[in-house]
């Protein structure tokens, strides 16, 4: 899905359609996450659905090969055209998660340090501490959603890499970011958490354009 390359912004591609390709691949992406299977196929062969959900795609690795062997198969099976979106149905993320990334709108974003990203990125991961946050954008209460971004410091952008619900809200963390947790009580006048996000309330996914600003900056 991340590799995909797609013009998003036709508009509508019917009378009848709503969103155009980019609320169809937006669909697919949330359906896929959740480790279910999606075809995207043209309305006017409705009758045909069970035949594509039915059909066993080619195995072929090279993608270009892969495109013109399937494209055969399916006019001898006349079966019309369509593309299928395997879900992730080993690694697909938990409702949880699901609904942290996909279920709460974001009303700001944190900005992580390459070190906590590390840390709250990993298989047995922490919780994000206030001392890793190098930025706070927007303003939130305690318990909103927000984006969770890496930055590096002297980069003039950074990148989304999950969403989480905070311990704290957004003037608070101003405050106590970049700085150790036992002097949260000093800075605020009361202690909640000493995590900003915990881990609990956290969801990460990454893709490749994290991967190529990591590459870009370490």
């Amino acid at each position: 899905m991340n590799d995909l390359h797609v013009n998003t912004k036709s508009g509508a591609g019917s009378a009848v359609g709503t969103g155009g390709m980019e609320t169809k691949i937006l669909a697919a992406d949330l359906a896929t996450n959740a480790g279910i299977t999606t075809i995207i196929c043209h309305s006017n062969h409705p009758e045909q659905i069970e035949k594509m959900i039915n059909h066993e795609p080619t195995n072929e690795p090279d993608y270009e090969r892969a495109n013109i062997e399937e494209e055969s198969r399916l006019k001898e099976m006349e079966i019309p055209l369509h593309t299928r979106f395997i879900g992730h149905s080993k690694s697909h993320i938990k409702d949880r998660e699901f609904w942290l990334l996909h279920g709460l709108k974001p009303k700001g974003s944190l900005i992580v340090d390459y070190g906590c990203f590390q840390a709250i990125t990993r298989v047995n991961r922490a919780g994000l501490l206030p001392v890793g946050i190098i930025g706070v954008e927007g303003h939130f209460n305690q318990l909103e959603c927000v984006e969770l971004r890496l930055g590096f410091k002297g980069v003039g952008r950074s990148v989304c890499f999950g969403r989480g619900r905070c311990n704290y809200n957004s003037s608070e963390i101003e405050k106590i970011k970049g700085v150790q947790s036992s002097r949260v009580g000093e800075l605020l006048g009361y202690w909640d958490s000493e995590y900003v996000v915990h881990r609990d309330n956290m969801a990460v996914k990454l893709d490749n354009e994290l991967e190529e600003f990591i590459k870009e900056n370490t």
